[in-house]
């Protein structure tokens, strides 16, 4: 059997005791390995390194900062090694490691639509829905780019309404609410990636029978109406939950021709996209939202019968 240590930590600075286990199993035969940032952005770490380093060195423990971790891998809910981003894998009895979850356990799929996007500095509108794994979706934003803000609706109950927002302010510092247009706008110009849900019945000015799933849905269709006037890009920014327990966000290039001045048409375009995305893990949809309710005579009730 194989035995290693490996240990993946961006500031490493062992004490005495942690030092001498390192250089004793390392005497022992056991391969010792430390993937750690090339350069740490520290004055103190670098110092304080360049000695410990040199010392574990000498005593055959392995020191790795050309090899950054691609995920931890985990078996039957124990991490037993890492999988680096050269696609190595190194397997370990023992793993300590303070790699970003948001790394580890997640793959980014059109990561370059939004840097290109972003990189025309007029901000970018990321068209998203009510999934069960919405949390995550949002909460991994700001690993992409640290000007992300989200929409949001404010609850009826103002301590929760607190405690929510209170939750997102950690990876979402601009909370914006569904009704300030103004604020929304503000934010594009200001070139943030701005997490956009429009999935819900929306029964105001902006809204329309559009179909979902192929049953008329009364529909926001101020989206393409925002991209217009702030000039950013719409983009698809979809997110689930994978068999093996990762996750997976999927970023997608904007649509062509988007947006037209038919709010309708954009509306459609984009609904279609979401529809084919929830079909890939339909029960990770949040059903529980009444997305068929609003909607005007002759087209029936579909919650008549459905208490509260």
């Amino acid at each position: 059997a194989r035995r290693e240590i490996v240990i993946a930590n961006a500031y490493f600075v062992p004490g005495r005791r942690l030092r001498h286990a390192l250089v004793e199993a390392a005497e022992r035969g056991m391969r010792v390995i430390l993937l750690l940032q090339g350069r740490a952005d520290h004055p103190f770490v670098r110092l304080a390194s360049r000695a410990l380093y040199r010392h574990l060195l000498e005593h055959g423990v392995e020191i790795r900062t050309d090899a950054p971790v691609a995920r931890i891998l985990v078996h039957s809910g124990r991490a037993e090694g890492v999988r680096l981003e050269s696609g190595e894998e190194l397997h370990a009895r023992v793993l300590l490691a303070n790699t970003d979850p948001k790394r580890t356990f997640l793959t980014f799929v059109g990561r370059e639509h939004l840097d290109h996007a972003l990189a025309a500095g007029k901000g970018a509108l990321l068209f998203t829905a009510h999934f069960t794994t919405l949390e995550v979706g949002v909460a991994v934003l700001e690993a992409l780019t640290l000007r992300a803000s989200c929409m949001y609706r404010p609850q009826r109950n103002a301590m929760m309404d607190r405690m929510i927002l209170r939750g997102r302010h950690r990876f979402a510092k601009e909370q914006i609410p569904r009704d300030n247009v103004r604020l929304l706008l503000r934010n594009l110009r200001d070139n943030y990636a701005v997490i956009y849900l429009p999935d819900q019945t929306y029964l105001g000015k902006q809204s329309e029978l559009l179909p979902f799933f192929g049953e008329p849905a009364v529909t926001n269709t101020a989206t393409g109406k925002l991209a217009r006037i702030s000039g950013g890009a719409v983009l698809p920014y979809f997110f689930r939950r994978l068999p093996d327990g990762r996750y997976r966000v999927d970023i997608g290039p904007p649509l062509p021709d988007m947006p037209t001045e038919d709010a309708a048409i954009d509306t459609a375009r984009l609904f279609a996209a979401l529809e084919s995305y929830i079909r890939l893990a339909p029960e990770q949809y949040l059903w529980l939202y009444k997305k068929f309710k609003g909607r005007p005579e002759p087209l029936p009730d579909v919650y008549s019968h459905v208490a509260g």
